[in-house]
């Protein structure tokens, strides 16, 4: 399992790193569900 670091903006916005971006193929646009389980936050791509 690969781990990134997230940074979170002044308004909340998640900043993710292009390569996470590309290696799950999100886009402009795309959606995503987040998963909550304890202190964990899991992002699943929403499939359309």
């Amino acid at each position: 399992m690969s781990g990134y670091i997230v940074k979170v903006g002044k308004k909340g916005e998640l900043y993710t790193p292009k390569k996470l971006r590309s290696q799950i193929g999100l886009d402009p646009g795309s959606e995503f569900i987040a998963v909550v389980k304890g202190d964990e936050i899991i992002l699943k791509k929403r499939k359309t």
